[in-house]
């Protein structure tokens, strides 16, 4: 299908996807439907020349056309020479712009890689930001396994410090039950004691008594003996005297033995009851010091673990946090640094691209304006070739027609105008 000068204005090309500019293969089949159309005309010039050159030899008396016919045709064969040349010209630049816009092609494919490149960093910088939040939800639920373990040592310590009250007050209590009974039972010893030595002392002092009662009687029957046996002075009467005297002081004597042996008793006694009530005392309050020893101790004792517990939880919490907090801000920092610097080279990059994009596209503008240039040129070249071109056949084919009628005049003329020109330059 011939081209017209209306299509080559009016043709649009495919814009391209990933970069501005147009579909290099339609490009190129315009630029072929173009010279193929060059070629064409000159083929239809080059057979209109050889049917021309038949007509003229083939003509009665070997018909010559006129000088001015012969200078158009050989105009026409320059102009198509130019033509070509240009066409060739062209040819050159398409090549030329083939390659460059190859040449672009790959520059462009090596931003994508680079653009690729630094997507890429920026995914493995995601990654890492992803980990590190990872990191931390792992270090949060650390704290809070730290803070539930706080929690439980905390009740443990509850239950510790309830156990341990428990515990002294159960002391209290078996120290008071025990001291009770410790009293109870010295208390009944004691007694028991004080009352087996009284009635060892009461049958001692009985029995000395009874001893003593014996000795007397036995003393007064030694003086009755002696009484009666020696012979009878003062009557009656100093007999029966002797007799009572001696009856009464052995009462009396009796009587006031008796009353030392229950006064001795009775002292006794009452010593006895002082110490074990001494004793009592002492023991009541060396056990109350025992007590309070063995309570205080028992304190000391809780509230030293007490606080080695919230020391070491304190400690390990406040470590915990340190480090929560230290891998946190390193992460963030990391995070910063890495999206900073994939922005910044993103950003240069794409400004570069940019930049040489912008470039290519304005060297392509121009050379595109002037291919628009060129292509006119053609076209206009091309509307007065076909025009000169038909106003010369239509020219020829009328002289074709009258060759025949005016073929002894031409010849004439011809001969007369060579004999002229040949004169001429002589």
């Amino acid at each position: 299908m011939a081209i017209t000068p209306e299509d080559v204005l009016n043709k649009t090309f495919t814009q391209t996807q990933f970069r501005r500019g147009y579909d290099e293969r339609e490009v190129d089949d315009f630029l072929d439907d173009i010279v193929a159309e060059m070629r064409r005309m000159s083929k239809d010039s080059e057979d209109l020349r050889s049917e021309l050159a038949t007509a003229r030899e083939g003509g009665p008396g070997g018909v010559v056309v006129d000088k001015a016919a012969a200078e158009e045709a050989e105009r026409l064969r320059g102009r198509t020479a130019e033509l070509e040349s240009s066409v060739s010209a062209l040819e050159g630049e398409k090549a030329e712009l083939s390659a460059r816009l190859a040449e672009f092609e790959g520059k462009g494919g090596d931003v994508e890689a680079r653009n690729a490149e630094l997507k890429g960093q920026v995914a493995a910088a995601e990654h890492q930001v992803q980990e590190l939040q990872a990191k931390l939800a792992e270090h949060e639920g650390a704290r809070g396994e730290l803070e539930a373990r706080k929690s439980d040592l905390e009740g443990q310590v509850t239950a510790l410090q309830e156990q341990v009250n428990q515990l002294g007050s159960q002391v209290t209590e078996r120290d008071e039950r025990m001291a009770q009974l410790v009293s109870e039972h010295e208390g009944a010893a004691s007694d028991r004691g004080q009352l087996e030595q009284a009635a060892a002392g009461a049958q001692e002092q009985i029995a000395a008594l009874e001893a003593r009662v014996a000795q007397a009687e036995a003393r007064a029957s030694q003086a009755e003996q002696q009484l009666a046996s020696r012979p009878a002075e003062g009557g009656g009467e100093a007999a029966a005297l002797v007799g009572g005297t001696s009856a009464a002081g052995v009462i009396a004597l009796a009587q006031r033995l008796h009353d030392e042996h229950v006064a001795a008793g009775e002292q006794r006694r009452s010593e006895l009851v002082a110490e074990a009530e001494a004793r009592h005392e002492e023991l009541l309050s060396t056990g109350q010091a025992k007590h309070d020893e063995l309570i205080g101790a028992g304190q000391r004792r809780h509230e030293e673990l007490i606080g080695t517990a919230q020391a070491r939880h304190d400690e390990l919490i406040s470590t915990g946090q340190a480090r929560h907090d230290e891998l946190l801000a390193e992460a963030t920092s990391q995070r910063d640094t890495m999206v900073t610097e994939a922005r910044e080279r993103s950003t240069g990059m794409i400004t570069e691209a940019q930049q040489k994009k912008a470039s290519i596209l304005e060297a392509l503008g121009q050379q595109r304006g002037l291919l628009e240039r060129k292509i006119e040129e053609l076209q206009t070249f091309e509307r007065d070739y076909r025009s000169r071109l038909q106003g010369f056949i239509k020219g020829q084919l009328a002289d074709l027609e009258h060759v025949g009628q005016d073929a002894p005049a031409e010849a004439a003329e011809v001969e007369h105008a060579a004999e002229a020109e040949a004169a001429d330059q002589h």
